[in-house]
Parts: C-alpha cells; structure tokens; sequence
C-alpha cells in the first residue's frame, strides 16, 4: 500500500502515528493538497446533487471547501500560538495545513 494510501486511511482511523508522521514530513504538503481536492470534491458533488447541477456550482462547492481549509488551519494556527500557548507550544502553519487536511480523509465517504 502507498504511503499515501496508508496515510488517509491511518488519518480516518484516528491514528496519531500517522498524525504525527504527517506532521513532520515538510514534504507532504502536496499530499495534503491532494486530500483537501478529494474530500471537496466528494462533499461538492455531495451537495451538488442536492442542488441545482451545474458546474459552476460544482466548482464553487469545491472552492469554498478549499478555502475552508487554508481559512481553518490559520486560525486555528493563530489561536493555539498566540492566544492559547502552552509553554511547550511549537506549531508552525505548515503542519496544521498538513494535520488539518489529513483530517479530512473520512470525507471521501461523502
């Protein structure tokens, strides 16, 4: 299985192994990429077929969701870092982008 593959599916299982594997790996930013653009393309059509089916709103579902994501990270990332530290508080955005996004692996069941 893929590291990829092993990733979403530990993500989905709440395994903080891999969080923390995730976390680390300054390289998997384009894995976590690849998340957000499923899981929003999952709900997207989710929410699509409820509505009227164009494309436009498609794309716009799946905007929004990625938006979402960059939006969520940096303020969870302000609020644990300068509001809220702890004395032992070490986070840069980068590994909320990539925790937050990994998070998002039961979303590809949408």
């Amino acid at each position: 299985m893929s590291t990829f593959a092993r990733r979403m599916i530990g993500a989905a299982l709440l395994d903080t192994r891999v969080y923390e594997e995730v976390e680390a790996d300054r390289r998997g930013n384009g894995q976590a990429v690849v998340v957000v653009l499923l899981a929003s393309v999952a709900a997207g059509i989710g929410l699509w077929r409820l509505s009227a089916p164009d494309p436009l709103t498609l794309a716009s579902l799946i905007v929004g969701a990625v938006v979402g994501w960059v939006a969520w990270a940096a303020l969870t990332y302000l609020v644990g870092t300068r509001l809220l530290p702890e004395p032992q508080t070490n986070a840069n955005l980068g590994e909320l982008l990539r925790t937050i996004a990994f998070a998002a692996s039961p979303g590809l069941l949408r």
